[in-house]
């Protein structure tokens, strides 16, 4: 299992948290999609720009992600 670390500005504001990939796919595939995008060093306008999707529609997904894979992460300790 390996082990990425999600970008500091994966989600303004937010620290970054060790993502691996059973929890990554637990997510439903729109948040997913919108992560991977993310740890590959997408912008959220690009991001919203691939995904034909507003800013603030990927902003959202982002921060359900985040919430969802902290949960699944502590969830394993």
């Amino acid at each position: 299992m390996s082990d990425q670390l999600l970008p500091a500005a994966a989600y303004p504001a937010l620290p970054p948290v060790a993502v691996n990939d059973d929890a990554l796919e637990r997510l439903p595939a729109q948040h997913q999609t919108m992560v991977k995008l993310r740890i590959q060093g997408y912008e959220v306008a690009e991001i919203a720009r691939k995904t034909s999707r507003s800013k603030r529609s990927v902003e959202r997904l982002l921060q359900e992600a985040r919430s969802r894979l902290d949960a699944l992460l502590n969830e394993e300790d």
